[in-house]
């Protein structure tokens, strides 16, 4: 993602032009679905967002937790000095191997990885890092797992044809489920974004259908149980 660094935004939203969303409302609506089933907002969480790019969903998770510490972690360099340029309160931004995640176990209480799996090659490869994202959680902690839906043809036609997800091979939720399973945890799947910005008075229909699989894109609430 080095080479997209400083246009990402730019590129981004041209790619998005057909759902009349920007990339900004994207970033936003993944931390306001975190927000909703959070009850406490106030308290000072250590929040992971792991793949956190060029930090724009940090930014969001400081207007909607503002107590709490933000940690950002991405494979590129450049993306991360570009996450630093933002100057978070709270927050910090480092880069990583994209394997071990430099943290203790037990570090967080919430997590987000944001549309990050489908950049990594291999089942084996995706449940180490959900495994990964158990160690460091703390008990009855949570993950959030968002990924695009490749049952959704308009979802599947953006994605072939964003310059930055050239490698990506999109995860069916069923797939999905299986793997938070095997990492050991409880999971909820929720379907968001069914509907374009021109038909966005009819949210209440995208409200009702969450169970639907054919929203654009999907994300599992993940609990690390107190066994």
């Amino acid at each position: 993602f080095d080479k997209f660094t400083h246009n990402y935004r730019a590129i981004h939203n041209k790619n998005l032009k057909l759902t009349g969303y920007s990339s900004s409302y994207f970033a936003e609506r993944k931390i306001l679905e975190i927000s909703n089933q959070i009850n406490k907002k106030n308290e000072p969480y250590h929040i992971l967002d792991l793949g956190c790019g060029d930090g724009l969903c940090a930014f969001f998770l400081h207007n909607y937790f503002p107590n709490a510490y933000i940690h950002g972690l991405d494979i590129s360099n450049e993306s991360i000095q570009k996450a630093q340029q933002r100057k978070i309160s709270r927050t910090r931004f480092s880069a990583y191997d994209g394997k071990q995640i430099p943290y203790d176990d037990e570090s967080f209480n919430i997590i987000m990885l944001a549309n990050m799996l489908h950049h990594v090659t291999g089942t084996r490869n995706q449940i180490s890092i959900l495994s990964e994202c158990y160690r460091i959680l703390k008990k009855n902690g949570r993950l959030f797992v968002f990924e695009h839906n490749p049952f959704n043809p308009i979802t599947c036609h953006i994605v072939k044809n964003c310059p930055f997800d050239k490698d990506a091979v999109l995860i069916n939720h069923y797939k999905m489920n299986k793997m938070l399973r095997y990492a050991g945890f409880v999971t909820k799947c929720r379907f968001i974004h069914f509907l374009p910005a021109f038909l966005h008075k009819l949210e209440v229909l995208e409200k009702l259908s969450w169970w639907a699989p054919i929203g654009g894109q999907y994300y599992y609430t993940c609990i690390k149980e107190n066994n």
